[in-house]
């Protein structure tokens, strides 16, 4: 499984630096007042980094709750030191 998650990682490096390279345009974007001029390659690596950070966040706030109620990783009901023979 840790294998598919690299090679699946890879992948998208891979078509993420493609775009990029076929992508060298000059574009305006705008966001509210501000008006920007840029590669869109650029455009689409910002956008690429918003992504997975945003996503990055979300499993993180997603996880963390189950830790603090005692989830598969925590220690509530185990013992330390104590013998289960």
């Amino acid at each position: 499984m840790n294998r598919l998650r690299i090679v699946g990682a890879f992948v998208l490096v891979a078509v993420l630096v493609i775009l990029m390279v076929q992508n060298r345009d000059t574009v305006t974007t705008r966001l509210l007042w501000a008006r920007v001029e840029m590669p869109q390659s650029i455009l689409l690596l910002v956008t690429a980094v918003l992504g997975f950070g945003s996503g990055a966040l979300f499993a993180w706030f997603r996880l963390r709750p189950r830790r603090e109620r005692g989830g598969k990783n925590s220690a509530a009901g185990v013992q330390e030191g104590a013998d289960t023979a």
